[in-house]
């Protein structure tokens, strides 16, 4: 009731942390089974890849074959990323009659925001990797098995290290990440 009462009185705009609305919107928006198609097709594909490669560790399927591995191909994450986007191209643009300008332009808002997220992981991944490669995995795993932790514990404590030593969270958790995973 509060809420209600202090939001018909008192008018805060909306922030643009994302940009200015775009008003120039298709005046044929896509299907909501098209939507969720492009949604699933990723998770899908993906599946391909994990399932067949568990069926062919139990030895129910022979991963020796070729349709397994299309199939994996297929599943791998970067490669069904990239089927889904030309996909969503296909389908959010062209098909609905778009022109090239619009299908641009629907790219740029959806990929560029991503971008930057892909970046900044990926490079702390790197740093993961350079910092397994100097050793210190190693010393971290013997320092912390004498102890007895369990190994989320010890990802936990090696995360606020890194996070406390650095001041990222996203360089700190996909960096412990990297160093508590088996080798």
């Amino acid at each position: 009731m509060w809420g209600r009462y202090v939001g018909d009185r008192i008018f805060i705009p909306t922030p643009t942390i994302f940009g200015e609305r775009d008003d120039d919107q298709p005046s044929n928006p896509p299907r909501v089974g098209t939507v969720i198609g492009l949604l699933l097709t990723p998770m899908v594909l993906i599946l391909f890849n994990t399932g067949l490669n568990t069926l062919a560790t139990e030895g129910v399927v022979d991963g020796e074959d070729l349709w397994v591995e299309t199939l994996s191909f297929f599943g791998n994450s970067g490669i069904a990323l990239l089927i889904t986007v030309l996909l969503a191209s296909f389908f959010l643009g062209y098909r609905r009659g778009e022109n090239g300008t619009a299908i641009e332009k629907l790219l740029d808002s959806a990929l560029g925001p991503i971008c930057s997220v892909i970046l900044i992981t990926g490079a702390h991944g790197m740093f993961g990797g350079v910092l397994r490669a100097s050793g210190i995995g190693e010393a971290i795993a013997e320092t912390l098995s004498g102890t007895g932790m369990p190994v989320i514990l010890a990802a936990y404590l090696i995360a606020v290290a890194i996070r406390l030593a650095q001041g990222s969270a996203t360089v700190a958790l996909v960096t412990a990440a990297g160093l508590a995973a088996p080798p």
